[in-house]
């Protein structure tokens, strides 16, 4: 049996950004999970992180699927319970629809002006409460 000359671990953050009818997303490799280093791009409402680990076999890199995914984070943005979008939006039918047809009690108002479920495990980041960057 060969042995693994090389095997690593790599972070990688996604980021999400509206999209036509589902969102769209950009993977970086980051050195660490430090939220407040993060660069977040100006158009991204939301992010995760995880690991790939990858090996080098008789000359072949190996990957693994997506390891240790970190919960969903948005920054920014407004969380708003299915009472609040139905009185203060009462014309937004297919979200109200949405919101009832799927269970989700709540969805974010993300600083893109899209709106997302917000669902139990997920974090929301307000952007005054930390020191983050965000890229143009």
């Amino acid at each position: 049996m060969e042995k693994n000359k090389k095997t690593k671990v790599t972070t990688y953050v996604e980021f999400f950004y509206p999209g036509l009818i589902f969102p769209e997303s950009s993977v970086r490799k980051v050195k660490n999970r430090d939220v407040k280093k993060l660069k977040i791009p100006t158009t991204a409402f939301g992010f995760h992180f995880f690991d790939i680990k990858s090996t080098i076999v008789r000359k072949t890199k190996m990957e693994s699927k997506r390891l240790n995914a970190s919960p969903f984070y948005y920054f920014g943005g407004r969380i708003m319970t299915l009472e609040e979008v139905c009185k203060e939006l009462p014309e937004a039918k297919i979200l109200i629809n949405n919101m009832e047809c799927n269970g989700w009690d709540r969805v974010i108002r993300c600083r893109t002006g899209n709106y997302q479920p917000f669902v139990k495990g997920y974090s929301f980041i307000e952007p005054k409460q930390r020191d983050l960057q965000i890229v143009a």
